[in-house]
């Protein structure tokens, strides 16, 4: 079975034509309670300090990645991932 992220058919269409352009995808399956776990650090993975899930996704895009609605990430080719 296939994870929740990919049975979306947003998703899936996104990944279907991407890939046909052989670029490399990333697909996140956000855990957002994995972001509220330490009640007095809200929206930090496990309450370190700058590790929010917009942080992640400025990362990925600094580093060349296309933003497809926070949870597939293309990139140009293989060396950006």
């Amino acid at each position: 079975e296939l994870p929740e992220a990919l049975q979306d058919p947003k998703v899936a269409t996104i990944l279907l034509s991407e890939l046909k352009k052989d670029m490399p995808a990333l697909v996140f399956q956000w855990n957002d309670a994995g972001f509220n776990d330490v009640p007095n650090m809200p929206n930090c993975r496990n309450g370190i300090p700058g590790q929010t899930k917009a942080a992640f996704i400025a990362n990925l895009v600094a580093n060349r990645a296309i933003n497809w609605d926070d949870t597939v990430f293309t990139f140009p080719n293989g060396t950006a991932i």
